[in-house]
């Protein structure tokens, strides 16, 4: 029972937080915009399916690139710290 609060309690704040930030015009403007976007790129999608399958591809293979990188940097940081002379 006491989970189920929880998740209550995180749910209703989150919805208290999201409605309380729509009272900034600005805000309200870009998560309407934001939409549009979205409903727009749906549309496109469930016209030429294909495409879908090609951005996620896209995304895939960038998400693979800076995950290389990532480790390749940590690979280094760790070479580094393994040459550096131990202190006392």
């Amino acid at each position: 029972m006491k989970q189920n609060r929880w998740k209550r309690g995180i749910l209703i704040g989150a919805a208290v937080g999201a409605l309380s930030s729509l009272f900034h015009r600005e805000t309200r403007e870009g998560a309407i915009a934001f939409g549009r976007d979205v409903m727009d790129q749906f549309k496109n999608y469930r016209e030429d399916p294909s495409k879908a399958f090609e951005d996620l591809r896209t995304t895939v293979e960038g998400i693979e690139y800076y995950a290389d990188s990532i480790i390749k940097q940590l690979d280094d940081a760790d070479q580094m710290l393994e040459k550096r002379p131990k202190q006392n």
